[in-house]
């Protein structure tokens, strides 16, 4: 089994970052998709509450707070996998020296601290380490909506082309998906907020001119994915228009060309009655027959060409 347990220890930006596999003080604790052996493991090394950390980690929605002992945020995080973009969330567990990050998929956000992508941090200052992993979710949620924009514009340029349904679908797809963000961004805003107050994380003030700043970022990126979810329910909008007008057009041409066809077949079914009609005895019963049908066709055609439904 592979290990979901590993610490992260980097004391600074000249720092280089050391990787084991065990819990430590002053590391960043990264615990992905872990067991419940793993979870008894960090229960009995961190002396917390079992049933407390379990209730933490089944939250799906943003939120922060304290229980005994320590302190968790758990936050909203766009997140991207084969091409799609969705919504997850990482749960971070404060504990004296101790800072854990539980999550379930893999998040750029956070690989970004682990693959040293990130150089200027210190695993020592707990709330500050926090504030940036935070801070490098909110980034990541500005790229992807930036990324599913530029999407937006290629599909919408395709949509008007060829009108393909999967087109439609995969608008439709991105809509959702950047519902999914402004309700993550909603409750990350609240968790900043409540984190202003510093009644759950000691909050320096350099720490705090961060946070608003982050406060403001959040908001921008909100607003980002407003401004994209209208374009995409107009574009959704006005291409439902053209196809229910395209139909329409459909719809008026075979009733047009319903009844002109059924005009022949009308006066011909009558003279296929076992009853006495006109011109049953001529010669040019057929002849009369197909130029009367031909003309009432005409004139029906006419008539349709004239209220441009042909």
């Amino acid at each position: 089994k592979n290990i979901m347990i590993k610490a992260y220890e980097k004391y600074g930006i000249n720092d280089n970052l050391k990787v084991s596999e065990k819990i430590k003080e002053n590391a960043l604790i990264d615990c992905y998709n872990i067991s419940e052996e793993e979870l008894d493991e960090i229960v009995k090394e961190l002396s917390i509450d079992r049933n407390q950390l379990k209730e933490i980690l089944e939250r799906t929605l943003p939120s922060v707070g304290t229980r005994k002992g320590f302190s968790f945020i758990v936050f909203s995080c766009a997140i991207k996998k084969d091409d799609k973009w969705d919504i997850g969330t990482i749960k971070i567990i404060i504990r004296g020296r101790y800072i854990l990050v539980f999550r379930d998929e893999e998040i750029e956000a956070l690989n970004d601290f682990f693959y040293n992508k990130i150089k200027d941090f210190d695993t020592r200052k707990k709330v500050r380490l926090t504030i940036q992993i935070l801070g490098n979710i909110v980034e990541y949620f500005t790229i992807y909506v930036e990324e599913i924009g530029k999407k937006k514009e290629i599909l919408e340029k395709e949509l008007f082309k060829t009108h393909e349904a999967l087109i439609i679908q995969e608008l439709i797809d991105m809509s959702e998906t950047l519902l999914k963000f402004e309700d993550g961004l909603i409750g990350n805003l609240k968790v900043f907020r409540e984190i202003l107050k510093g009644k759950y994380l000691k909050i320096y003030e350099s720490d705090r001119i961060y946070i608003e700043e982050l406060d403001i970022d959040l908001e921008e990126a909100k607003d980002l994915v407003d401004l994209h979810l209208r374009t995409l329910v107009n574009i959704i909008g006005a291409h439902t228009s053209v196809l229910s007008n395209n139909l329409g057009e459909i719809v008026k041409v075979l009733t047009s060309l319903t009844v002109i066809l059924m005009l022949p077949a009308l006066l011909s079914s009558y003279y296929g009655m076992n009853v006495k009609l006109p011109l049953q005895n001529s010669n040019f019963a057929f002849s009369f027959l197909i130029i009367v049908s031909l003309l009432l066709s005409f004139t029906a055609f006419l008539i349709f060409r004239k209220y441009k439904w042909i």
